[in-house]
């Protein structure tokens, strides 16, 4: 059969053809030159990165008629041995169907005998990470010090499976990931070479495949150009692939952003049904929510419009929860389950609470209650609301936090007939007003004449910047006139603490702590508290109040 396959017809022959990896090739020139040639060599990188064709393009520099020369003649009976593989000297060897001690202890007994025509015997072992334990301890002493015409050169996809024993006594070369811009150069001039054109979004979907993979970039444009017959397209590569399009993309993009979990699923389901790839569809998922999070950051006006509505902190989640997916994926038998569950679980991911609005409950519930109720505690306490001889009472209303509802808040009076309630007005307006009520928080309450509220605050309070603006006193007064049922003015000012102030929130703890110390001393006195104290040797440290 005269056809070759593209991916062997447009192998590298020499060390100036070896794309994308130009901090190897200038290392391998510059050894070959001076001669300062290592004993062994691991290559390391996904596949298709080169290292197979890098391990023969040094064995044909070394042994090559005209060498050790940095660039081979590719004429010689030496390099064209070498480049059809049936060169006596250099042996191929796949450790992933060779991996036992036996094939190791045979390499041990052929290395001892010169090579047959050319300068050097070279052992090229392919995944060498496939070799059992045995073998590798077998290989040990040989790699470390071989005959002067011996050169070994592992290649792997996995180092980190190579014992350190043997990596150390090898010269490290890490191929890297090709880049884009070369998979595309060398795209283009295949195409050009084989009289074949390329829609440029097929070229993307072509290197988008690839992954970096020499190999897999044109072993796919073989596929296409066998398909295409002459032109090859984007719904070609769609084809061929069974990637989703942009049109099926855009549709559950659109339905995670809007939260339709229903409609999510319809088309996850329908995308499985038509049997694109799980994995695919979490990769495009990433790529595109990803793009939206950096454009976002740099300030860039591309964002896509779908996803505009969504928070960072949403995005991030998203992403999140996407990358776990996918490596999953990577090590389940259940990829369409997982990716249903992931849709529906980035439908359900909601905006983050503002970090004000968590403080503010944070403070409201940061004192433990107490574990046991007396009967006097579980009454709901309630105070009425009346006028009784021009006497103003404002009614204690009970409110969310346990914790809180049953401090009874110190009541200021100024003059006979004028009583304000500041504690409870601060719980109150923290539960409409988070934001601007956690800044009441540490207050202190320092005047009432009837008409006018005078607040204070310590030194560099970051609250009383926040609310000694005339915006924040208009809400306050507002929020003041329906409590208090009439107009009042507020003023804000920095003190000095002093011994006699107590803030708002000092109050309710030192009110709460007194009382949990008077429940602990009424439970130490219960018959089967004391009983259980004497028993254990214990002792009362926190009481926790139960519904």
């Amino acid at each position: 059969m005269s056809y070759i396959v593209l991916a062997r017809k447009w192998r590298p022959q020499r060390f100036s053809e070896l794309l994308g990896q130009d901090h190897i090739r200038q290392t391998l020139v510059n050894a070959i030159t001076s001669g300062k040639i290592a004993h062994a060599y691991l290559l390391s990188g996904i596949r298709g990165s080169g290292k197979t064709t890098t391990a023969r393009l040094i064995a044909k520099a070394l042994n090559c008629i005209k060498g050790p020369t940095p660039e081979p003649c590719n004429a010689c009976a030496i390099c064209s041995a070498i480049g059809n593989s049936n060169c006596t000297d250099v042996l191929e060897i796949d450790a992933a169907s060779n991996r036992g001690i036996d094939e190791i202890r045979a390499i041990k007994e052929n290395v001892k005998y010169l090579p047959a025509g050319a300068t050097y015997k070279i052992y090229i072992i392919d995944e060498v990470h496939m070799l059992t334990l045995e073998a590798f301890n077998a290989l040990l002493k040989t790699l470390e010090e071989p005959p002067s015409h011996v050169i070994f050169i592992l290649a792997t996809t996995d180092p980190h499976k190579v014992p350190v024993t043997i990596s150390s006594r090898c010269q490290l070369l890490d191929f890297r990931p090709v880049d884009t811009n070369v998979l595309k150069e060398l795209i283009e001039k295949i195409c050009r070479e084989e009289n074949v054109t390329i829609e440029s979004e097929a070229m993307s979907l072509v290197i988008k495949h690839a992954g970096g993979s020499f190999r897999d970039a044109v072993s796919l444009l073989d596929q296409l150009i066998a398909y295409s017959e002459g032109k090859i397209t984007e719904a070609a590569v769609i084809s061929i692939l069974g990637i989703f399009d942009k049109e099926q993309c855009g549709e559950l993009l659109q339905s995670i952003v809007r939260k339709d979990s229903n409609e999510a699923i319809r088309i996850t389901r329908e995308l499985i049904k038509n049997g694109i790839n799980s994995q695919d569809v979490i990769q495009n998922l990433i790529e595109i929510f990803r793009d939206v999070l950096i454009k976002r950051e740099l300030k860039e006006n591309k964002e896509n419009l779908e996803s505009s509505s969504l928070t960072y902190e949403e995005l991030d989640q998203i992403l999140l929860v996407l990358i776990d997916a996918y490596q999953k994926m990577i090590e389940s038998d259940f990829g369409d389950i997982i990716l249903e569950l992931t849709v529906l679980r980035i439908c359900k991911i909601r905006p983050i609470a503002e970090l004000n609005n968590l403080i503010a409950r944070l403070e409201n519930t940061s004192v433990a209650a107490p574990l046991v109720k007396t009967e006097k505690q579980k009454e709901t306490i309630q105070e009425p609301s009346e006028k009784k001889n021009n006497e103003f009472t404002i009614p204690s209303a009970q409110v969310a936090s346990p914790s809180i509802a049953r401090v009874t808040p110190p009541i200021v009076q100024r003059e006979k007939n004028e009583i304000f309630d500041w504690n409870h007005f601060v719980k109150k307006f923290t539960e409409e007003k988070p934001n601007l009520g956690s800044c009441l928080i540490q207050s202190y309450f320092l005047e009432f004449d009837g008409k006018k509220l005078v607040i204070g605050f310590a030194k560099n309070s970051f609250s009383f910047d926040r609310v000694n603006n005339e915006t924040t006193k208009k809400i306050l007064k507002s929020s003041l006139q329906s409590f208090y049922g009439k107009e009042l003015d507020i003023v804000f000012t920095i003190v000095e603490k002093q011994d006699n102030l107590v803030s708002h929130e000092e109050n309710i703890k030192n009110e709460e702590q007194k009382r949990l110390k008077e429940t602990a001393e009424r439970l130490k006195n219960h018959p089967s508290v004391s009983e259980i104290i004497e028993s254990f040797g214990g002792e009362i440290i926190a009481v926790e109040e139960s519904e």
